[in-house]
């Protein structure tokens, strides 16, 4: 029961992440769409439900997928650089194959690196925060055990 709820939290997540990462996407750089997807990938389906159906499956199973990478960093045999090189390809793996089947990018070298640069850059902050966050929280249980 309790794997099913992480499951499904994280397939919402997932959902409402990616849901509004499209949407922006969408607003900023296709403005003319009638759609909440990049137009040549809506354009496959016979409608733009059937398209945002496919985009909320995909991006449930991202979440999922990137719920389950972070298990890794629980994982005591594995050192904090090998947890975090594991988990950063399981995160731009996934996420590099839903971008070429919802055309986030073209499959070419011009379009694939500026999206690597970006996500990586993503990564790293988000890395950055929550190690700092973990640091500063370790730091207040070692104070208050000193005070013991």
């Amino acid at each position: 029961m309790k794997t099913l709820k992480y499951i499904i939290r994280n397939a919402f997540i997932g959902m409402g992440i990616g849901s509004l990462v499209s949407c922006l996407i969408t607003i900023f750089f296709f403005q003319n769409s009638n759609s909440l997807g990049i137009p040549s990938f809506t354009q496959m389906f016979s409608s733009n439900s059937q398209a945002s159906a496919v985009q909320l499956l995909i991006f449930a199973a991202l979440g999922i997928l990137q719920g389950a990478a972070n298990k890794l960093f629980k994982n005591e045999r594995l050192s904090l650089l090998a947890a975090t090189a594991m988990h950063y390809f399981l995160i731009l793996i996934p996420l590099m194959l839903s971008g070429i089947y919802l055309h986030w990018f073209a499959i070419a070298w011009s379009s694939f690196v500026p999206f690597l640069l970006f996500v990586s850059v993503i990564y790293c902050f988000i890395y950055l925060f929550l190690y700092l966050m973990h640091k500063k929280d370790i730091e207040k249980i070692n104070r208050r055990l000193k005070q013991l």
